[in-house]
């Protein structure tokens, strides 16, 4: 269980690692794929801000230090958490609302915009709330059984259309699995304790995840699916080696501590970091890859490196149709917003930040 514990405290760093430039820094992709929504510096604190995906019509849309921006499906709501929890902007007026007082920071909405879930604090622990925008209210919470905070939710909040059902992994009593919710019950439906990732399959009928190795240098990682109609899970094939991550154990990772499949699942971007040398030698740098599904082929998409103020990718987010991704990657006086092909290539800086003088 150690590693786990390890695992989910490496997460937390990669996705919130903005210094104090950004705050919790995150970008997301528009549902129609024209704009990115984004985090950016204004000064000293960070602004909510959205780019054409071809680099033009910059501009920031709130007024306040934002969070891990969430597009609704109509590609003009956005929800996103601040201190007070999770608001959102319509881009078209400028104004926001807050809608979940002490929630975020992930939230996902449902398929027609009409309703949003998100974690927010109970009494006692964390409790899953939904928010009903025809209502204007809460309309929904229920309690998951030993999550202590929302910080202990990985980054994969899954939204099942067929039921208005939620999936999601938690770490409870430092283990990590997938919760399923429906109905307003919690059902844990993996008992590893070791999942690193979770998604929907496109035909919304089954749920994916990723399970990390105990020893990475051999085996990478496992993947699963679980059949919703007919709940029965079964392993799904990918190779114990990738190449240019773990062809020799002599330099492959230590760890793996977060998958994010793309929304058609023909790609995931992995997570890794390396094993602590002897001082005074530098840690390795934490490296983030884009993979296939079949497992034959990988390239680094980002670093993390450790200490310095160095800069380091901080937040990645997968495009609608899973052909691109974006990126943002901050130092202690520096952001850079790049995007990138699926399996790669063709990196393009959008937007970039040097010092509080200019961009």
């Amino acid at each position: 269980m150690a590693a786990t514990t390890t695992t989910l405290s490496r997460l937390a760093a990669f996705l919130l690692l903005a210094g104090t430039l950004v705050g919790c820094a995150g970008v997301d992709y528009s549902p129609d794929g024209k704009q990115l929504a984004f985090t950016w510096p204004l000064g000293n604190d960070s602004r909510l801000a959205v780019i054409n995906v071809d680099g033009g019509g910059f501009k920031y849309v709130s007024s306040t230090a934002t969070m891990i921006p969430n597009w609704a499906p109509d590609s003009r709501r956005i929800a996103f958490a601040n201190n007070e929890g999770v608001a959102v902007l319509d881009t078209q007026t400028g104004k926001s609302q807050l809608v979940v007082p002490d929630g975020g920071p992930i939230v996902a909405w449902g398929p027609d915009g009409r309703k949003l879930a998100t974690f927010a604090k109970g009494e006692p622990g964390t409790d899953v709330v939904w928010y009903d925008f025809d209502a204007k209210a809460i309309t929904l919470r229920a309690k998951v059984p030993g999550l202590e905070k929302a910080e202990d939710v990985m980054p994969d909040l899954v939204w099942i259309p067929r039921n208005s059902g939620l999936a999601f992994v938690a770490s409870v009593d430092k283990a990590a699995d997938v919760y399923l919710m429906e109905a307003g019950e919690v059902k844990k439906i993996t008992t590893t304790g070791d999942v690193v990732g979770l998604a929907l399959d496109p035909g919304g009928q089954r749920l994916v995840w990723a399970r990390h190795s105990r020893n990475p240098k051999y085996i990478l990682l496992t993947l699963y699916s679980f059949d919703l109609v007919n709940r029965s899970a079964q392993r799904l094939p990918f190779p114990e080696r990738v190449p240019g991550i773990n062809p020799d154990p002599r330099t492959g990772p230590a760890e793996v501590a977060w998958v994010s499949f793309s929304p058609t699942l023909e790609r995931m971007l992995v997570w890794t970091s390396a094993d602590a040398p002897q001082p005074p030698a530098p840690r390795p740098d934490d490296l983030v890859y884009t993979v296939n599904r079949a497992g034959t082929e990988s390239a680094i998409v980002g670093r993390s490196p450790h200490g310095g103020g160095k800069e380091a990718i901080t937040h990645i987010a997968w495009s609608p149709d899973g052909s691109q991704m974006a990126g943002l990657w901050t130092g202690k006086d520096t952001a850079r917003l790049e995007t990138r092909n699926a399996d790669g290539t063709g990196a393009r800086t959008l937007r970039s930040y040097r010092g509080l003088g200019g961009r």
